[in-house]
């Protein structure tokens, strides 16, 4: 299709499901693209945009399946929701120099995409904007972005690198979730909360530096995270929230600092290469299954503050061998040891007040 030049404007959802048009030529002419006008154009294969907008419009070409390539107008400031969303084909774009803002979800889907260079003048990345952008392998986020929103790199299989800026803020959860071949990531120190499930499932992910001044690690935020070996928490975190190392099974040695008060549920369930572990003494409570499935931890330090041994806290810890109940504990909880088969020693302090919770036999269940 030729738009032809008298046309100015073309409205919302003009050639909407136009499933034949392969090739269109929009003219200077033109000063507004509507929304989804080129939507669900499934065998369109190339676009060339001559007009001077300044907007490609939300779902403009939305689920454009066969599109490998269009041509983006210099004047164009702003990329809308949804814009390329679905555009399973496209291998090549070019993003205007004085472009500000991409859209929620404007390139999720895009999986040929392998690479995308973001202008200096940016300063706005909508959440899923390139999830399951499955080619892209990396990516350098300009110093314009302050923050990015949730899921921004979700399902980006191949990405291995990823370059933030030192003035980033914030990084919104689940940004970087299932990105299974990410190896390293330097959060930036004007970061103040890890988000969740920001790394979840990044199996490939070896290393990350955490700043000293983050104020908050949010739930499963490294959940699992296979490859990651040595974690230090900043003295900055007061709890360790539920899931948080879920299944991190090659972590072989974290560091909790004494401004700890608080380890959640599961927190580092399924670690199984950790050995051992000392719980400082600032930690008054832990929530359900801590250590469920460490099956080489060895040696466990608990803190004297501790009141309960929560329930399932040791279940499944195959290779404990001893293990001294702290002298402030009055409640010994369902299946703490359950499945501590190697469990030889149990040291219990002098006074003894604890007691097994009633209407549960199984706290020592092989």
């Amino acid at each position: 299709i030729t738009i032809p030049s008298t046309v100015t404007v073309i409205n919302k959802g003009a050639f909407c499901g136009c499933s034949q048009i392969k090739q269109i030529d929009i003219p200077s002419s033109l000063t507004y693209l509507g929304e989804s006008v080129f939507s669900k154009c499934t065998s369109l294969l190339t676009c060339e945009i001559h007009a001077n907008v300044d907007e490609i419009n939300s779902g403009l070409f939305e689920q454009c399946s066969s599109l490998t390539k269009v041509l983006i107008p210099a004047s164009v400031t702003k990329i809308g929701n949804n814009a390329f969303d679905g555009c399973v084909s496209l291998s090549e774009v070019n993003l205007p120099s004085i472009l500000n803002e991409i859209g929620s979800s404007a390139f999720r889907q895009c999986s040929l995409l392998s690479k995308i260079d973001l202008p200096s003048s940016l300063y706005i990345i909508g959440s899923y904007a390139f999830s399951e952008c499955l080619r892209l392998e990396e990516i350098e986020i300009p110093s314009s972005i302050d923050s990015l929103r949730e899921n921004t790199f979700e399902n980006c299989l191949l990405l291995k690198k990823i370059k933030l800026p030192s003035n980033m803020i914030s990084i919104g959860e689940y940004s970087f979730q299932n990105c299974s071949k990410l190896e390293e990531v330097t959060i930036p120190s004007s970061v103040k909360i890890i988000e969740r499930g920001l790394f979840s499932n990044c199996v490939s992910l070896k290393t990350v530096d955490i700043p000293l001044h983050i104020e908050q690690i949010k739930p499963k935020a490294f959940y699992n995270c296979k490859s990651i070996e040595q974690i230090v928490v900043p003295p900055s975190i007061t709890v360790i929230e539920d899931e948080v190392f879920y299944n991190c099974c090659s972590l072989k040695n974290i560091e909790i600092p004494y401004s700890v008060t608080e380890i959640k549920t599961r927190a580092f369930a399924l670690c199984s290469s950790l050995v051992s572990f000392f719980m400082p003494s600032s930690v008054t409570q832990t929530g359900i299954k801590i250590f469920d499935g460490c099956t080489s931890l060895v040696h466990v330090e608990l803190s004297f503050k501790l009141k309960t041994i929560a329930v399932g806290t040791f279940d499944g810890c195959l290779s404990l061998e001893r293990i001294k109940i702290p002298p402030n504990v009055v409640s010994i909880s369902n299946d703490a040891f359950n499945h501590c088969s190697a469990l030889k020693t149990i040291e219990m302090p002098d006074i003894c007040t604890c007691y097994v919770q009633p209407n549960y036999p199984k706290v020592f269940w092989y």
